[in-house]
């Protein structure tokens, strides 16, 4: 319960679009049994896009609660399926203590199907609770606001 606090605390930090894509395919040690290992998946959201790595949400829970600094897949824009390519490409064979999953708003952004979304988020959940040695209690869904929500989503964001 103290940890989902604190990752809640840490949400209040937005993330800046500056258009620059970048693959973080980890920034740490992935963790030991002292202090516990974090994976980290989704999109901007996951690594803050614009905000340094060690300002990113993450990592900042990661330090408040004694994690390992986390293991990131994420990049700028990517979908649920970009999502799901990646983790396959970064072929994973550990389990972490900790699985956060932040991942869609592209997907609405570029107005795919929901029903795409829909199967895709369905799987990615199913490869973070693998990644959380089958332990659903250890993984975290972190929804992100819609586009819809800001000016240039407003302008350019289509409804599923």
């Amino acid at each position: 319960m103290r940890l989902l606090l604190i990752l809640f605390l840490f949400l209040g930090f937005g993330c800046t679009q500056d258009g620059v894509e970048r693959a973080v395919p980890s920034t740490g040690s992935g963790g030991t049994a002292s202090n516990g290992s974090f994976l980290s998946l989704g999109d901007s959201y996951t690594i803050g896009e614009g905000v340094s790595a060690a300002d990113r949400w993450s990592v900042q829970l990661a330090r408040s609660a004694g994690l390992a600094t986390p293991d990131i897949i994420a990049r700028t824009g990517w979908t649920t399926g970009e999502l799901q390519q990646a983790i396959a490409a970064a072929q994973i064979t550990k389990t972490y203590d900790l699985v956060s999953l932040m991942i869609g708003v592209n997907n609405q952004f570029r107005g795919l199907p929901l029903s795409s979304y829909r199967t895709e988020f369905r799987a990615l959940l199913r490869t973070a609770i693998g990644f959380a040695a089958n332990r659903p209690g250890r993984v975290v869904v972190l929804s992100t606001p819609t586009g819809a929500t800001r000016p240039l989503g407003r302008a350019t964001t289509r409804t599923a």
